[in-house]
């Protein structure tokens, strides 16, 4: 049954339309084969599995696959518009990647009729090791179906918008819910000034971060036992470089989603708390929090409940009683993510690393291996690859319609070279010049960002030095570290090269 699904799936992957949902669909049936085979040594799977949430999720699948086949072939929308607890997937403008979502649509929901509010369910950073159609989240059916008869009796939509790597406050992961969200729009109806973001434990600081980067996009907040700082993945030997500077220290204190929060006094928050233990959501969190907002006169409900009632479903019904009542007002709301100018932000939209091959054989090796590094490190918090293309392989529309990650000099680079001079940036023997800066000393290394000259809503980053072969870098993982806008690096060691200058933002 389930070879004849995969099979007929793979038939109509051409439709180009429907590439990402089926591809989504087909991925997650081979994530079941795998777990059916590890309990019974078989892959045929019984029409009859019932009881426990896994196997109901399974069949719950499988229906899903077969369902959306049946109506390709009648010739039938197969995914607009369709109610129930359904897995989803868009391609990602970013990098090109295949990533997943979960939603339940309630059967009151109508193409034509009124629009229903929308709740998004954050999943906690703990649980996100693996990428989300892998996660604990994806694999607790039981809890996916209580969550979807709450909201079918409440009548919202309930989104989990999955993550693209492991929560840590990063500015990818707000990027992510707005690709989400603009994929969701484009099959289902949904009011927009009735979107409501919900979670528990670290969840909670995933919401304050979507807040941080979207003032007034979101009509309320609703957690139940919050966290509201997520912890940062910086490896220690990366933060150590950091935190002897200044700079580090005040954007770490000024990303928090919190202090945005409290500054914007919006949207009104409801907290449901049981308590509990220290680290996991526990109540002086909340209080702290609470406390605060009072006294920024910031609009926060904090209700305090028994642990064995705050654990029970009734803690989640009665947020999202809450949420439906909520909505957003007319407060001049940014519906696109605020922007930043530095390494982070310019890899949260579609992007390319451009491999120099214009240099000579060592150059263009040592290229190579910085090009390599990137890509590896990409694909270890990203659960996937990122685009790479050589210099001479670049399009004309590549160049002014997407940010490039420029690797090696103007002299083994051919598009450095062909921007050199309006990118402002001068690397020679002995010194480095950007604008007013100059350092100076030999073997030194940059990474910068800095305007694309043909389009100023694009980025380019640099990352090279003109002699690559002793140019250290203290990081090549720029999603997860990349916090500044330039870094200077000397020789030093291999593994932790000498941080001469960092210019934040």
């Amino acid at each position: 049954m389930l070879d004849n699904v995969e099979k007929e799936i793979d038939k109509v992957l051409s439709h180009k339309k429907y590439y990402a949902h089926l591809n989504i669909i087909k991925k997650r049936l081979q994530i079941s084969r795998e777990d059916y085979i590890k309990r019974f040594g078989d892959s045929d799977i019984p029409k009859k599995l019932t009881g426990r949430g896994w196997q109901r999720r399974f069949i719950q699948e499988l229906w899903d696959g077969e369902q959306a086949l049946l109506d390709i072939e009648a010739g039938k929308e197969p995914f607009k518009h369709r109610p129930g607890l359904h897995l989803r997937g868009f391609v990602s403008g970013i990098d090109g990647n295949l990533e997943s979502y979960r939603i339940y649509v309630p059967s009151t929901y109508s193409e034509t009729g009124k629009q229903l509010p929308l709740l998004v369910l954050f999943p906690t950073a703990t649980s996100a090791a693996q990428p989300f159609i892998d996660s604990p989240y994806i694999r607790d059916y039981d809890f996916a179906d209580r969550m979807s008869a709450l909201a079918e009796k409440n009548g919202v939509i309930l989104l989990w918008p999955g993550y693209r790597k492991q929560p840590d406050g990063n500015l990818c992961e707000t990027a992510h819910l707005g690709e989400v969200l603009e994929s969701l729009k484009g099959d289902y109806n949904y009011d927009e000034r009735r979107v409501v973001l919900m979670g528990a434990c670290s969840g909670a600081a995933m919401a304050m971060d979507a807040v941080a980067d979207w003032p007034g996009r979101f009509a309320g907040l609703a957690f139940l036992n919050p966290e509201f700082v997520l912890d940062q993945t910086m490896p220690e030997k990366v933060m150590s470089q950091f935190l002897r500077r200044k700079e580090f220290r005040n954007w770490y204190m000024q990303k928090r989603g919190v202090s945005s929060f409290l500054h914007s006094k919006s949207p009104d928050v409801f907290i449901i708390n049981d308590g509990g233990d220290l680290g996991h959501g526990d109540l002086h969190a909340s209080r702290s929090f609470e406390r605060r907002a009072k006294q920024a006169d910031a609009p926060v409900d904090l209700q305090l409940r028994p642990k064995t009632e705050a654990q029970h479903l009734g803690a989640w019904d009665e947020l999202m009683q809450w949420a439906v009542e909520q909505r957003r007002g007319d407060r001049g709301g940014i519906l696109h993510r605020m922007r930043h100018n530095n390494m982070q932000d310019a890899l949260t939209e579609q992007f390319v690393v451009v491999q120099g091959t214009a240099g000579f054989s060592d150059e263009n090796r040592q290229i190579n291996e910085i090009v390599d590094k990137i890509k590896e490190e990409w694909s270890k918090v990203c659960f996937g690859p990122c685009r790479v293309a050589k210099d001479h392989e670049l399009r004309d529309e590549d160049l002014s319609n997407m940010n490039l990650v420029l690797v090696g000099n103007a002299s083994a680079n051919g598009i450095w070279k062909k921007l050199e001079k309006r990118l402002g940036v001068e690397i020679a023997e002995d010194c480095i010049r950007w604008g007013t800066h100059t350092w100076n000393g030999r073997g030194l290394a940059i990474q910068l960002v800095v305007p694309a000259p043909d389009n100023n809503s694009r980025k380019i980053v640099l990352i090279g030095g003109h002699n690559l072969s002793v140019s250290r870098f203290g990081t090549l993982n720029l999603l997860r570290d990349g916090w500044f806008k330039c870094a200077v690096w000397g020789e030093g060691d291999l593994e932790s090269p000498d941080l001469i200058e960092v210019i934040s933002e």
